[in-house]
């Protein structure tokens, strides 16, 4: 397990293995499994340029779909004469 510097655990740690297959089946065994009534989330370690690409794209995909959503549904109104604004 990963401690802060106060010594407290941070909830997380790396596990280490040899090669491929014994990784991938701890993997398939542990991810999304109670262990205490908290549910452990497994998957393979990332560098953080591989998880900040990876939330880019998330992001992006997201606005994408949000703008797709809403095109052509919002208007501007411009030269609004002063007794239609709302007092």
């Amino acid at each position: 397990m990963t401690n802060d510097e106060a010594g407290k655990c941070k909830g997380f740690g790396f596990v280490n293995f040899e090669s491929h297959d014994p990784a991938q089946a701890a993997l398939e065994a542990l991810n999304e499994t109670d262990y205490k009534g908290n549910q452990l989330l497994v998957t393979r370690a990332q560098k953080k340029s591989e998880r900040e690409e990876e939330l880019r794209k998330a992001y992006a995909a997201q606005k994408f779909e949000k703008d797709q959503k809403f095109a052509g549904v919002n208007l501007y109104v411009k030269n609004i004469d002063d007794d239609m604004c709302v007092r």
